[in-house]
This record gives C-alpha cells, sequence and structure tokens, in this order.
C-alpha cells in the first residue's frame, strides 16, 4: 500500500495577497482496495478551494466529508405496526398466540383492535406459519363431509385416532386433495374446486362444468387403471401461487376425450385467479405440449409439474410438463432417463411429487414391488436418486393393487410418508419397513353409526352399482396441511389480505 495512504496529509497552498485573505486548496481522494489480488484504486478525486479573512479561521466553510449510504424505502420513525408489536405487552401476546391452534388465533381478532392488528400484520403471519411448519414433522387431515356452509369437515388424525370419529361424517362422492400451497390447499371433486384454509376453515367455491357437458364431442375412453384414489372426474388440477397479484391460481386441464387405440385426446386448460369471482380473471390458456397422464401435479418454487401421458399423442417417450404462473407459459423438461423410456408391455408408471421442496419423478414398478424416486438438483438440472422405496415386506402397500404416492419426508428422522388413499403409512428407508397411521379398515369396526364408515347404499341402486361405488369413494380422504393464517377477504373489502 502507498505511503501516502499509511501516512495521509492536508496539503495546504497558503498565500497572503494585498487584501489580507488566505487561499487554502485541499485534494481528496476515495480508494478501493482487493484484498485477494492487492490492488488500489482511486474511483474519487476532489479537489476543493477556500479563501478567508487572515487569522479568522471560522469565516472559512467546513470541509467536504466522504461516507457510505445504500438506498432504502424504510421509513425515519417507526411504523404502526412496529409500535403494536414493540411494547412488553404485545410481545406476551404475540408468544400466546403462537402457540394456539390457527382456528383460535383467528377468533381472536374479535377480542380488540390491538389483537386484530397484530394478528393482521405480516410479520405476525410469517412468524406464525415458521413456528407452526418449519422444521416439523407433516401435518395429517382427514377429510370428510361437511355440514351448514362448509361442503367438507377436517379432523387432524392424531385427534382422529385419540378420541375417535364420532365428529366425522362419510364422503358420499370422490374427493382428491392437494398439498399444501402458500397455506391453503385444494379439495376437488368431479364438479366443483374447494379453496380451503383447513386450518381456520377458510374456504370458497369454484364451480366447473368439467367433462360431462363435452361427451358430445365424443366417447370418452379412460382405462381402469386411472380410476384411483388421486384422479377424478377426468380433469387434472392443480393449485399455484401468484406473486404478483398475491393471490392463488388454479390450473385445470379437462379432458374431453382420451382415445388410448387411436392415441387421439381433446382437452382444454383454463386458469382461475381464487380471490375474484369476474369471468376475467377465468380464462383458457394454450395447451401443454404434450398430453398429461392422471396423477395431480406438483408445486415446487411457483411452477406446477405434470408427467406426461405417452400413450397420447405423437410421442412415445415421458417428459415432464411445466407450467411458471408469472409467465403463463407451458414448457417441457426431461426425465431420468429410466423413466423417459416407456412401452406399452412395460406395467411401470410414472408420476412427479414434491418433497423436501424439490421436484422429484417416481417411477412405480409392481415387478420389483418399489418405487424408484429422483431428485432434480436445483439450478443444475441434473437428476440424482434420492431413494428407492422398497414395498416387499408391505403387502398392503403392494403396487399390483395400489397407486402408492410419496407425500412427504420427516425432518426429524427421515421417515417418508406414503398414501393409498386408503392407508396411510410412514416408511423407513433403513429397515424398510412401514409404520401404519391410518386404514380405511378402522372405519369398518364403526360402521353401526349412520355417521361412520362406507355410503349407506340407495335401495334404487345394483349391487354391481354399489360395487363400483365403493371403488371410487372413500369415507374418509387423508391430506397434508400446513398450519396458516391465510385468507381472503369478502369480495369488495380489498384484492387480498394476506399469506404466509
Amino acid at each position: 500500500m502507498g505511503r501516502e495512504l499509511r501516512e495521509p496529509q492536508t496539503v495546504r497552498v497558503i498565500g497572503s495577497i494585498d487584501s489580507g485573505r488566505v487561499h487554502e486548496k485541499f485534494e481528496k481522494k476515495v480508494h478501493t482496495y482487493d484484498l485477494s489480488s492487492q490492488d488500489l484504486e482511486t474511483i474519487l478525486s476532489v479537489t476543493e478551494e477556500s479563501t478567508s479573512a487572515y487569522g479568522f479561521i471560522y469565516d472559512k466553510p467546513l470541509p467536504s466529508r466522504f461516507g457510505l449510504f445504500e438506498d432504502c424505502l424504510a421509513p425515519m420513525h417507526k411504523t404502526d405496526e412496529e409500535i403494536t408489536l414493540s411494547s412488553t405487552l404485545s410481545k406476551a401476546v404475540k408468544e400466546i398466540l403462537l402457540r394456539l391452534p390457527a382456528k383460535s388465533v383467528a377468533q381472536s381478532k374479535l377480542i380488540c383492535k390491538q389483537w386484530l392488528r397484530l394478528i393482521k400484520s405480516e410479520s405476525f403471519i410469517r412468524s406464525y406459519f415458521v413456528h407452526k411448519n418449519m422444521g416439523r414433522s407433516p401435518k395429517l387431515m382427514l377429510v370428510g363431509k361437511g355440514t351448514g356452509q362448509s361442503a367438507f369437515c377436517f379432523a387432524p388424525l392424531d385427534t382422529w385416532l385419540s378420541e375417535g370419529p364420532n365428529h366425522c361424517v362419510s364422503l358420499d362422492t370422490k374427493v382428491v386433495c392437494s398439498k399444501p400451497c402458500h397455506g391453503m390447499n385444494l379439495v376437488s371433486t368431479a364438479t366443483n374446486d374447494y379453496l380451503y384454509n383447513p386450518g381456520t376453515g377458510f374456504h370458497r367455491v369454484y364451480r366447473n362444468p368439467g367433462p360431462q357437458m363435452y361427451l358430445a364431442l365424443g366417447s370418452q375412453r379412460i382405462n381402469a387403471s386411472e380410476k384411483h384414489a388421486f384422479a377424478v372426474g377426468g380433469k387434472n388440477v392443480g393449485l399455484t401461487f401468484d406473486p404478483l397479484s398475491r393471490e392463488h391460481v388454479i390450473v385445470e386441464i379437462v379432458y374431453h376425450q382420451k382415445n388410448f387405440h387411436s392415441r387421439g385426446y381433446r382437452s382444454v386448460c383454463e386458469l382461475r385467479w381464487c380471490n375474484s369471482t369476474e369471468l376475467a380473471h377465468e380464462y383458457l390458456v394454450p395447451l401443454p405440449p404434450l398430453p398429461v397422464n392422471d396423477m395431480p401435479p406438483a408445486y415446487v418454487g411457483g411452477v406446477l409439474y405434470w408427467m406426461s401421458d405417452p400413450r397420447l399423442g405423437r410421442s412415445y417417450e415421458r417428459a415432464i410438463v411445466s407450467f411458471d404462473i408469472s409467465t403463463r407459459l407451458f414448457d417441457t423438461i426431461h426425465c431420468p432417463s429410466c423413466i423417459t423410456v416407456w412401452s406399452k408391455r412395460s406395467p411401470c408408471s410414472a408420476f412427479v411429487v414434491e418433497l423436501q421442496g424439490a421436484l422429484c419423478a417416481v417411477l412405480a414398478d409392481p415387478v420389483t414391488n418399489s418405487l424408484d424416486v429422483w431428485r432434480l438438483e436445483r439450478g443444475r438440472c441434473i437428476w440424482g436418486r434420492a431413494w428407492v422405496i422398497r414395498l416387499e415386506a408391505s403387502p398392503d402397500y403392494s403396487l399390483v393393487t395400489n397407486v402408492v404416492v410419496p407425500l412427504a419426508v420427516d425432518p426429524k428422522d427421515g421417515g417418508i410418508l406414503l398414501s393409498t388413499g386408503r392407508k396411510l403409512g410412514v416408511y423407513d428407508p433403513l429397515k424398510q419397513t412401514i409404520q401404519s397411521l391410518y386404514s380405511q379398515d378402522q372405519l369398518l369396526l364403526a360402521t353401526s353409526s349412520p355417521h361412520l364408515g362406507v355410503p349407506q347404499r340407495s335401495k334404487f341402486t345394483s349391487s354391481e352399482d354399489n360395487s363400483a361405488l365403493d371403488s371410487e369413494i372413500l369415507p374418509l380422504v387423508p391430506m397434508v396441511y400446513e398450519e396458516s393464517l391465510a385468507c381472503y377477504p369478502r369480495v369488495g373489502l380489498g384484492r387480498w389480505l394476506s399469506f404466509c
């Protein structure tokens, strides 16, 4: 480093003129120093001059000074939210509310204005979400038929197991539930989609025509293999979140026709913004480049992903179809090579899931009775094998008779939550065994109650129809959810309220 920087000096050029005034000259520089290369660079050099009456140093202006600053929109004073949260009482109330269930916190808004302001604040909503969900085991609900204004009721699995199912009414229609997206779940039937915060009970209903109104366009051919717990109504529905409008968005692909012999199909894709009832927020978008299969999509980082259906269209290989809500565009990405290859003679099936915040592609092989799970490395577009879930020792989860879906991974012990729709269990990757959490068989023990078990058969329905009905409709449907305070205001009160 230069000597002039180690021993800085003020350079003055002083002279006396006839008026008896003194001239002073200052040269100031700003340098940058690179620690790695030890290079020194001058980024600013300023020369200043001042004149003052001889002997009167207080007449001259103060020399300039240099400093660092950064652009920021933060107010110089405390905001109302900061004032509300800074008091000792507010901090104590916050700690109490963080430990309450979401429904109790939502009801606490009615206590007083101070509590209302605290609970509605963005910082509290974020703190509540983190406190209740981050680093914790997956939370599970059982979805049953609702009463009154709500179409569905929700019972935490641990409560249902400990207290019994007396308050759960069996479903009378087939239901498919999404994984949580920004604190909300989508519950879909053949005719309606329901946006729910199962923790608080907040919900909205979105009706859709489904494929029934289009049957006149051509016969709809659906394989028996598609009649499993994760497909409903000839449609494929996903829930995403638009960061610009801060709204959940339903992406629905409806198939009017499928013909696996001719490989022909007809479909339509619709977007629906969940905080608007206006038709302007429900519109069609160009179809995906490939037809998607009947398994639900995976939501990862603002993008929905589906596995393509190689039985339809021109491509005989599998690929992953993506939809980015920020660009409103579909795209495709490659699969692991073992999943890309498809043959009509192969019994293997494939689908996508979200696990540990990453996109995963799953190959289900009923011959080896195993799930081969591949994970896409973030930012690298490289697939790596994450798990091989071996189900030979668990006949209740046999891939010959079940579609088995990994729902989540427990961050505490690495257990993988598996669901067939009828059964729910945790797979131990080390022991290669499954610990059962819930089974539809548990409901059969209580069928004497009109509120429990499978739906009652109608006297006007044949035994064959009932057999088909029983195989389609599950009395209760398990669902993974997040405990949050996410909700939308009533219509006309604003665009959005707040989200986690």
